[in-house]
């Protein structure tokens, strides 16, 4: 098993080798409207300056990208006033794939799933590897970036939130 989980880090790495450039930390967070996986659109516009934001760049695939799910899902839930996660889904296949998927998971996603097919949001993001965590303070910047995932990460993610809320 443990190679296997080697192996998908491996793909997710070649399959989205990395970019630098835009998107940096310091930044306008690029604004976007994207379908939802359970239908209707995601305006980021509409969000910005109450929350912070966390987009989170994953796919079915990426077993490190699905292994930070239910941390993501916890801060969420801790952190009802302050933040608003929002998951963004890479996969090409068809929805209810990707439905399937979550519905047979042992964590239910209590955040809205962003459909980002072509990757277009990714691309604004200049986000190339899997999983890509982006934070958003209420001003519109990026302020924390992060890629990967292995366990313990969402200890400093946490930090960055907490420092960003207590700034905000």
């Amino acid at each position: 098993m443990r190679h296997l989980v080697r192996w998908a880090a491996i793909l997710c790495l070649v399959a989205f080798p990395p970019l630098a450039g835009a998107g940096s930390v310091g930044g306008a967070a690029p604004v976007f409207t994207a379908p939802l996986l359970k239908g209707g659109d995601f305006n980021l516009s509409e969000h910005l300056g109450k929350k912070v934001i966390l987009l989170d760049w994953w796919s079915i695939n990426c077993v490190p990208c699905v292994q930070a799910i239910p941390a993501l899902i916890d801060l969420h839930n801790r952190y009802p006033d302050d933040l608003l996660v929002v998951g963004m889904n890479v996969d090409a296949f068809i929805l209810k794939r990707v439905e399937r998927f979550l519905a047979t998971q042992s964590f239910k996603v209590t955040y809205p799933t962003v459909v980002d097919k072509q990757l277009s949001v990714m691309k604004q993001y200049e986000g190339s590897i899997l999983p890509t965590t982006v934070l958003i303070d209420k001003q519109g910047r990026i302020a924390f970036t992060h890629v990967g995932y292995k366990p313990g990460d969402e200890v400093t993610l946490e930090e960055k939130l907490r420092e960003i809320i207590a700034t905000n």
